[in-house]
């Protein structure tokens, strides 16, 4: 679902954890109750929602989708780099991964544009946001694979 204001996409990801209670999010930022009720409230003119508490309440929710909201509302995509530890010998396996993310998000491709449905779309943005994230932690892979790694005695 898109919303038209990053107030509205920010009170529905609190709406939508099933993990923690609204009181127990708010806790985590370190606001009181009320404040933060405050604050997701679109109608409240008075309260706005600080920057610096996004990146704790992406956490504590485990939504990104404000994230999301903003760089798409500005020409940008968000994809998740995977944490790696990159074993030695790992680079034919990297290859064969994003390979196959590759035909995966290629044949998605292909079906959507031969019946552009909605699932279809849903299915093919994910794909393809799969095949991104893919080739980001590969790239991230390239990046490390030279670095030293510390020797413990």
């Amino acid at each position: 679902m898109r919303h038209g204001t990053i107030g509205e996409v920010i009170q529905e990801s609190v709406r939508r954890c099933k993990r923690k209670s609204t009181e127990q999010i708010a806790d985590e930022l370190g606001v009181g109750y009320s404040n933060f009720s405050r604050q997701l409230n679109p109608n409240d003119e008075g309260a706005r929602f600080p920057a610096e508490y996004l990146i704790p309440l992406m956490r504590a929710t485990g939504d990104y989708s404000p994230l999301e909201h903003m760089a798409a509302r500005t020409g940008h995509l968000v994809v998740s780099i995977k944490k790696l530890r990159v074993p030695k010998g790992a680079g034919i396996d990297t290859v064969n991964d994003l390979h196959q993310t590759f035909l995966d998000a290629s044949k998605k491709l292909a079906a959507f544009f031969r019946d552009p449905s909605p699932d279809a779309k849903e299915d093919t943005i994910r794909a393809v946001d799969n095949l991104l994230g893919e080739a980001l932690a590969a790239r991230k892979k390239v990046d490390k694979w030279h670095q030293p790694e510390l020797e413990l005695e």
